[in-house]
């Protein structure tokens, strides 16, 4: 008796973890506009509904109201360097359709839009952290896109 209530406990469990059909899972993905529902376990989804893998963890979101629309941005820190997280960025936005324009590149500033047709620019400054100023944190990721 207990194996097989056991048994059909593991079954319903792994039933529901199951996928959904593609087509559910990309507008259940598109209606995620909050800031808890945007960042889910490093993954923050981006005005057109993808999922972007952040190497680091979040640590501020703000919402900015203005008359036609209202910005987001998260800020995210990480213990990788300035260049390998742009790297991993660009690498995974350019497989989802986006161009990169680099707007500012100076030494510990790197500023970057991602552009895709249809969807709102998201633009991306990477900044280098000073070791004596946040231990173990080398990168800090502004991501901040315009929501009209």
């Amino acid at each position: 008796m207990f194996k097989k209530t056991l048994a059909l406990c593991v079954l319903v469990s792994l039933t529901a973890c199951s996928e959904a059909p593609e087509g559910k899972a990309d507008a259940s993905a598109k209606q995620q506009t909050s800031a808890t529902q945007a960042v889910h376990k490093n993954a923050l989804y981006l005005p057109d509904g993808n999922a972007l893998e952040v190497v680091g963890q979040l640590r501020s979101y703000t919402r900015i109201d203005e008359e036609n629309g209202h910005l987001e941005r998260y800020v995210f820190e990480s213990s990788e360097n300035l260049m390998s997280v742009e790297g991993a960025v660009y690498a995974a936005l350019a497989k989802r359709g986006y161009v990169r324009k680099v707007r500012k590149e100076q030494a510990g500033l790197y500023v970057v839009s991602y552009m895709k047709k249809g969807s709102p620019s998201v633009t991306m400054s990477y900044e280098e952290v000073k070791p004596d100023t946040v231990p173990k944190v080398k990168t800090r990721l502004k991501v901040t896109w315009k929501n009209a």
